[in-house]
């Protein structure tokens, strides 16, 4: 089923996006500036990162952009480790119905967006059903959008922490992709989700296991791994070459890949270009960061500029 849905994450189709991800970072720049002038500071994550991701998800799979509260409110509930299982599963039964409801007004009436392809392509003729693309356009919808934003955050954290680095990114350019690359593997936001079972047993590292158990993956420590990287733990946006596997690898590797990295440096390279001498409104060790049993982020972060 996962094939079905390549043509919307292929390169292809993501350098057709760019202009209008481009579009999308100076319009929320634009609001950035409306509110910092009310405020002093802003929020990153609130006001750019968490939108920015949702509203690039939303126009591939033809989701209203009205519907941002409601959807981001569900996906925060459903992900929060605070709250209780009661409620993740009101806000998971919020979110399937609302894709459910979804693909019924796609089947009617198709737009041009990635569900209403699938189904004209997949579920017509059979290949899938309404549930399976319900359940895969689920996925899609809550699978990246706070990994993305936390990696904007992150980026733009760790920049400021090296402005020797920042300085060359804005001398050239052409530095973006190598450095969103170093990014992600300086912090690998989504590090727990290689969740994998045995299939026979194993002798890995001098650890055996054994056919059916389970285990967790950490790209995060592969990708800080002595043998493979060269000073792991330095940042360096000219690392070359950067094997990381922020996003997977293999057969389940992140379909979202390329378009995060896109994503990445526009908004980035946005930030930093026209919001001059940008800078975290409280000292570093003030920031607020995730719990560690959960996927790398900041809770906010308040941001301001000249």
């Amino acid at each position: 089923f996962r094939s079905f849905f390549d043509s919307g994450f292929s390169h292809e189709h993501v350098d057709k996006m760019v202009p209008r991800m481009k579009s999308k970072v100076d319009e929320l720049i634009r609001d950035l500036k409306q509110k910092k002038g009310n405020q002093g500071s802003v929020d990153l994550q609130e006001n750019f990162s968490l939108p920015l991701a949702f509203k690039v998800i939303y126009e591939l799979l033809g989701i209203p952009f009205a519907d941002y509260h409601f959807l981001s409110n569900n996906v925060a509930v459903r992900a929060s480790a605070s709250g209780s299982a009661r409620d993740a599963a009101a806000a998971q039964k919020e979110l399937t119905d609302y894709m459910e409801n979804l693909v019924a007004k796609k089947e009617k009436h198709p737009e041009n967006d990635l569900i209403s392809e699938v189904i004209q392509k997949n579920m017509k003729k059979g290949e899938i059903t309404r549930d399976q693309l319900v359940a895969h356009a689920f996925l899609l919808l809550v699978a990246g959008n706070a990994t993305v934003a936390s990696m904007i955050n992150l980026g733009v954290v760790t920049l400021l922490q090296h402005p020797d680095q920042l300085e060359a990114l804005k001398k050239d350019p052409s530095l973006w992709p190598s450095a969103v690359k170093e990014i992600c593997r300086y912090h690998t936001a989504s590090s727990y989700a290689l969740r994998r079972v045995a299939l026979k047993d194993l002798d890995i590292g001098g650890t055996k296991i054994k056919k059916d158990e389970g285990i967790i993956a950490l790209n995060q420590a592969a990708n800080r791994d002595p043998e493979v990287f060269e000073n792991p733990d330095r940042f360096d946006i000219r690392r070359n070459p950067n094997p990381q596997i922020a996003f997977g690898h293999g057969t389940h590797v992140c379909p979202g890949e390329y378009l995060s990295y896109k994503e990445l440096e526009i908004a980035l390279e946005g930030l930093f270009h026209q919001l001059p001498g940008l800078k975290v409104a409280v000292p570093f060790d003030q920031l607020q960061y995730t719990p560690p049993d959960r996927d790398v982020g900041l809770v906010k972060l308040p941001v301001t500029w000249n």
